[in-house]
């Protein structure tokens, strides 16, 4: 059987030649993290995370519609931090956490491994002294990536967001758009009327307060309602958590920042079977379930 998976393995990456991707034979880049526009121009343009291939399918797979997710991301989340701090900067800030999943060739199904519910999770931290962006990435079975920083080389990457794609120096091209949202949802939030959630998280020191599965289903119904879309034609491709202060609201109201410091908002965002792979429909709630890129009373 291992024969016949180095086989197959031999044979996407000849696949895979035929369309002139400069591919490393050993590793697969899963992640790209660009790096802000205005660092100095000798620093690297972004950081690309590897994994064997051997690594590929994870053991651990993921099915939103009926799965509880199977990492308890505030563990995950003291994991990146103390690596971080470990081996780069003492000083670093969880900045945003995705859910992303991994898009595999067919070939790696060989090894009898559930190869289409494979995700992965990637905490972005800011670093005080340097001002990067770095991220960690691990598999669901708690397999890291390797960091190394982007090559001029042309590399295949195998998520949604840049699936069929390349990356080059300079930053991944041609990510695929999301939907406009005729509500400008970020502008509620920097509203200073803007009703201040009561539900804070802080990821490195409590677990994650809301069921993931059971607010996939929840933005899922909101699209089938509000978009007249299929439940069942919708299929859910990353979820990204990124931190937001409510600076205004916090002004009017007399409070502190660091009383508000944990507030964040979670966006779903999914593919439709009946339309084209381009279509994507995003839906953002905070930690209080209250849907924000529609009505802020939807519960």
């Amino acid at each position: 059987m291992k024969l016949l998976y180095k086989w197959l393995i031999w044979l996407f990456f000849l696949g895979l030649s035929s369309t002139n991707w400069a591919i490393d034979a050993t590793n697969c880049v899963v992640w790209i993290q660009d790096e802000p526009s205005w660092l100095q121009p000798e620093r690297p343009k972004y950081y690309e995370y590897a994994l064997q291939w051997e690594r590929l399918p994870s053991k651990v797979s993921w099915d939103p519609r009926s799965e509880i997710f199977p990492m308890e991301i505030s563990n995950e989340a003291a994991k990146a931090k103390l690596y971080l701090d470990t081996q780069i900067t003492n000083n670093s800030q969880i900045q945003l956490i995705k859910i992303v999943k991994l898009e595999l060739p067919n070939a790696l199904m060989a090894n009898g491994i559930e190869a289409s519910n494979q995700w992965m999770l990637i905490i972005t931290l800011s670093t005080s002294e340097k001002g990067e962006l770095r991220s960690i990435v691990f598999l669901l079975d708690g397999t890291r990536a390797q960091e190394q920083v982007g090559s001029g080389g042309r590399r295949a990457v195998l998520t949604g967001d840049f699936l069929g794609k390349t990356a080059s120096k300079g930053g991944p091209q041609d990510k695929i758009s999301r939907e406009q949202t005729s509500d400008d949802f970020r502008a509620k939030l920097e509203n200073s009327d803007f009703d201040i959630p009561s539900v804070q998280w802080d990821p490195l020191a409590n677990p994650f307060p809301l069921d993931i599965k059971e607010q996939v289903a929840k933005a899922k119904a909101y699209l089938s309602k509000t978009k007249s879309l299929k439940d069942g034609s919708l299929f859910l491709t990353n979820i990204t958590l990124s931190r937001f202060v409510p600076t205004a609201a916090i002004k009017t109201r007399q409070l502190t920042i660091q009383e508000n410091f944990h507030h964040w908002m979670i966006a779903f965002l999914f593919g439709n079977n009946e339309a084209s792979r381009t279509d994507r429909h995003e839906v953002v709630m905070l930690l209080d379930g209250h849907i924000i890129n529609g009505d802020m009373n939807s519960n």
